[in-house]
């Protein structure tokens, strides 16, 4: 059974605008060991507003809770390692695939994770992409190409918690599957420490890929996410 401790909590999470109109209003949030949450709403919602909020990519106004601390300039890094933000566009430093799965390890708060390259094989099998795959350069990726990489990427380091953004948005239905495949074996791999929440705008996929539900409007957040 997955554990009662939260992984992480938001409280009176609150984005401004430029202008400092409010775009997300007081969001609270819990998210449990084993949890499988769904963002949902209309575009302009703030379903990516407060998934780049709960990774901190933001300022916001309010506060985020990481196994019960705090996350402040002492462990923030550390938070960044363990709960990652998968963009729809993926973002890639210069260099081939094999150069972003490594980046980081570079990373001096990374420095207990362990490169398995078994693992990363068998993941990039899975997408039917070879060793060759590896040498491409990431300019030469196509949208669903580095999604794929942004995954693998993410997920050779440990996360606690992935924060997928339409992170499969440019992929073909088989790849879809693989994808979710993959995260859930992941997530069932280590209930008692990990987590999901997942913004899609397919509500197919939300169904096979999600447990619980945040609905927004207008940065408001509808209902209990306790």
């Amino acid at each position: 059974m997955p554990s009662k401790a939260p992984l992480l909590e938001s409280r009176h999470v609150c984005r401004r605008g430029r202008n400092e109109e409010i775009l997300l209003n007081s969001v609270n949030l819990t998210v449990r060991a084993g949890e499988r949450w769904a963002i949902s709403g209309v575009s302009g919602a703030g379903k990516t507003l407060l998934l780049r909020s709960l990774a901190l990519l933001d300022p916001i106004d309010g506060e985020i809770l990481w196994n019960g601390q705090t996350v402040d300039t002492r462990n923030i890094l550390d938070y960044r390692s363990r709960v990652i933000y998968l963009a729809q566009n993926a973002a890639m430093i210069d260099g081939d695939v094999f150069d972003n799965l490594k980046f980081a390890f570079s990373l001096t708060h990374n420095n207990e994770s362990k490169w398995n390259e078994r693992q990363v094989n068998k993941w990039c099998s899975l997408f039917q992409k070879d060793e060759q795959f590896l040498k491409r350069d990431v300019h030469d990726l196509s949208g669903g190409e580095r999604q794929i990489v942004a995954l693998i990427r993410a997920l050779v380091i440990s996360p606690q918690i992935l924060l997928l953004d339409e992170a499969t948005s440019a992929l073909d239905s088989q790849s879809v599957n693989i994808y979710e495949r993959i995260i859930g074996e992941w997530l069932d791999e280590d209930l008692n420490n990990r987590a999901i929440i997942w913004v899609t705008h397919s509500p197919e996929q939300r169904q096979r890929v999600t447990e619980r539900e945040i609905r927004l409007s207008a940065g408001i957040m509808q209902g209990d996410a306790d």
